[in-house]
């Protein structure tokens, strides 16, 4: 069988195949609902780059041709699906995410969203110069909404892991930000207040 080949005698793969006209190398390939994908690349290199993440993602299950899905197209899915909440709280995480990170950092491509992303926006919330300055208190109902609906996009296949996963905890530590430890009353101090 003749195997194609590039306009450098390179055998090509599978899927793969080049573009005298343009000079691109392009490769193909189909979903497991079927649909169709393409992917281009200026060099085999980067195109052989290219095919083994999709590989990696389909491997993982992780949904494919879904690279255009913002931050805010999964809080709109979390937003339907989250039930048993009071509405007061309800109101309060939608409050936190449309008034902070809808109009920003909510745009952003969810596969694209980094660890580094989170800290940056958690930092430039808490910082004392910003003019949305908030208590670190604050921002943990907004850490709270970010967590939830970048776990919805772990358990639909969207991206592999959670990049609100310790993203607090390091903002708190970077701004010296320590909750006070609350103690309990003692037995006598009970007793005291009671009689009070």
């Amino acid at each position: 069988m003749q195997r194609r080949k590039d306009n450098k005698g390179r055998v090509l793969r599978d899927g793969e195949s080049y573009r005298k006209s343009d000079g691109l190398y392009m490769y193909r390939w189909t979903d497991k609902i079927g649909k169709r994908h393409t992917k281009y690349a200026r060099t085999l290199e980067e195109l052989r780059k290219i095919e083994e993440e999709i590989q990696h993602d389909i491997r993982d299950g992780i949904r494919i041709g879904e690279e255009n899905i913002t931050v805010n197209d999964v809080y709109e899915m979390w937003k339907k699906d989250k039930v048993g909440l009071k509405q007061t709280t309800f109101g309060n995480y939608t409050y936190m995410y449309e008034h902070f990170v809808k109009d920003e950092f909510g745009t952003a491509k969810v596969q694209n969203v980094t660890k580094s992303d989170v800290r940056r926006l958690y930092n430039s919330l808490v910082n004392e110069n910003s003019t949305k300055h908030m208590s670190c208190y604050t921002l943990d109902s907004i850490n709270t909404v970010l967590h939830q609906v970048f776990q919805t996009a772990v358990d639909d296949k969207f991206i592999r892991e959670n990049p609100t996963d310790g993203a607090l905890v390091a903002c708190r530590k970077a701004h010296n930000f320590e909750r006070t430890k609350r103690h309990s009353l003692t037995i006598p101090e009970q007793e005291r207040f009671v009689d009070y």
